[in-house]
């Protein structure tokens, strides 16, 4: 029963992101796409960095010391974090290139509706 249940859940969620992914690039132009793609890795990255930095300061005790359970987990969850903020840094990046994307492509199509409107009016 909770198998069905976690492959029904599963199914909605790869349509609910289907639909999502149509949207960006079927309805929306190349100019305002490239806007909401800059827009999702940032805040994500925003996100998944204040998530990491939330456990660590949750995870210190009275003295300002990190506390484990054992060595591995120490280990194994710094490198994990160390990962998730390299991960959040990328994004970071992504979404500025994204971002200046979008500058660019709104400026020139600026430039081209002044283009037309200058060749209208001679």
């Amino acid at each position: 029963m909770q198998v069905g249940f976690l492959i029904f859940n599963f199914s909605h969620k790869m349509i609910l992101f289907k639909f999502i992914w149509i949207i960006i690039f079927v309805i929306m132009d190349a100019v305002t796409s490239q806007l909401v793609l800059g827009i999702i890795p940032l805040v994500t990255s925003i996100g998944l960095i204040y998530w990491i930095s939330r456990r660590k300061f949750y995870r210190c005790n009275m003295a300002g010391l990190e506390g484990f359970s054992s060595f591995e987990a120490s280990v194994f969850v710094r490198f994990l974090e160390r990962i998730g903020k390299w991960l959040a840094y990328g994004l970071i990046v992504i979404s500025i290139l994204f971002l200046w994307s979008y500058s660019r492509m709104k400026k020139d199509k600026e430039k081209q509706q002044q283009g037309v409107k200058t060749e209208l009016s001679v």
